[in-house]
């Protein structure tokens, strides 16, 4: 082996385990994102069913934002991801632009 190659092994060597240690935190911050924007559905799922009791409506109504701004501590809700959310029909799981957020989601409260 020549010296440049042991200098390409070692500069490869330190790269990968820089990228075993750095990994990890790439993961965490992702998985946190998506746990931020289930908290956010799930405020809107809540603020859905207040509603409807608040103001004796069914579950084929669709509330809007400004109905719904009263039952939220901060508004906007903005995604982690940059999406925006969609609250539908009362009888639906509110939903976010982001695939894999409305993904998580539906997936935590078991499709309902």
């Amino acid at each position: 082996m020549g010296p440049r190659t042991k200098v390409l092994c070692v500069v490869g060597g330190v790269a990968l385990v820089a990228l075993a240690i750095a990994l990890p935190s790439f993961i965490r911050i992702d998985r946190t994102a998506y746990e931020s924007c289930y908290a956010k559905l799930k405020q809107i799922d809540g603020a859905k069913q207040m509603w409807v009791l608040d103001h004796h409506k069914t579950t084929n109504d669709t509330p809007n934002w400004d109905d719904l701004r009263q039952y939220f501590r901060v508004v906007p809700l903005l995604c982690p991801h940059g999406g925006t959310y969609i609250i539908g029909r009362v009888c639906e799981l509110p939903s976010c632009r982001i695939p894999a957020d409305t993904a998580y989601w539906q997936e935590a409260m078991g499709g309902r």
